[in-house]
């Protein structure tokens, strides 16, 4: 068979050789190493997410779409490992194993300097730690403010002048302006010690939060359903509303913040941190699983090069 004359000419022209050499480059380079090396693995065991960081760990994750738990877990104890703040570029590369659709471990560089996260189950939570047991993740924390206002009409002061009676007393709370009727919300989760009048504080509500904290909310319209005096309630639970009950110039609610039996500055306290603890079983587990999780990080980013 004699070959096609005009054919053999066109396959000799250079731009078509440049462009059969520039097709064989891409064919073996970009997506396969893409494939190998960085995304989202199904395994047996566990999960395995592997990625070099660019911008920041949360811009880095996004085009995976995980699921909101996971996410979340992942972005919030990678912040607090790095000391509040997210893994960027320069920390290089992030591995996490993942297993029943949460965060089992996870570890990011820069290579040198690593920094591992490690997990633990504690009264039916997912509890995060570094190696050594030091606790990542909170079990209680406490919002500053229960209800959202348009300003302060009084601060905290230990000698004011009182705006009906015109006595210096001590002004132990921060009166907080919202319209009549807006939903109080409990600051962090706690039991009700008094849902009553009291005095000129007209209708009042009480919170004893644990670890020696007490909030106290004056002046209410009324009182949540919920919140009835030995219930528990939960972070965010609404628990009555603003309203002028009791001796009052007008519409407001009167917040404070006792930290063992001593009223403190709203604006200013150490708001409650409780902290995860280690402790029998859990401490048990904790120390048997650090070293599966260590052995499988070790094993995620082997792809990236690291060792």
């Amino acid at each position: 068979m004699t070959p096609n004359k005009s054919l053999i000419q066109h396959l000799a022209r250079p731009y078509f050789i440049t462009f059969l050499l520039l097709a064989l480059v891409f064919s073996f380079t970009m997506p396969t190493a893409i494939a190998k090396t960085e995304g989202v693995f199904t395994g047996k065991n566990y999960n395995v997410i592997r990625v070099k960081i660019k911008g920041d760990l949360a811009r880095t994750l996004k085009p995976y779409q995980l699921k909101a738990r996971l996410y979340n877990q992942i972005i919030s104890s990678a912040k607090a490992r790095n000391g509040g703040k997210l893994p960027t570029a320069a920390n290089q590369y992030f591995v996490a194993v993942v297993k029943n659709s949460q965060l089992w471990a996870s570890e990011f560089g820069p290579v040198g300097s690593v920094r591992r996260i490690h997990s633990a189950n504690i009264k039916n939570q997912r509890a995060f730690f570094t190696w050594s047991g030091k606790a990542l993740t909170s079990v209680q924390t406490m919002d500053r403010w229960p209800i959202r206002f348009s300003k302060i009409s009084s601060n905290f002061n230990p000698r004011r002048r009182h705006p009906i009676t015109k006595k210096i007393r001590p002004h132990r709370g921060i009166d907080l302006v919202a319209p009549h009727g807006t939903p109080i919300r409990a600051p962090a989760s706690g039991r009700v010690t008094h849902r009553a009048g009291l005095g000129g504080y007209g209708r009042t509500v009480k919170i004893n939060h644990g670890k020696g904290y007490v909030t106290l909310y004056a002046h209410l319209k009324g009182y949540a359903k919920s919140a009835k005096k030995g219930s528990y309630v939960k972070k965010g639970q609404i628990i009555g509303y603003v309203g002028k009950s009791g001796r009052t110039t007008g519409t407001h609610l009167h917040y404070e913040i006792q930290v063992n039996g001593v009223a403190r500055n709203p604006r200013t306290v150490k708001l409650l941190n409780s902290r995860f603890k280690l402790s029998g079983t859990s401490l048990v587990s904790f120390e048997n699983d650090r070293v599966k999780q260590r052995t499988a990080l070790k094993s995620a980013r082997a792809p990236l090069g690291i060792r």
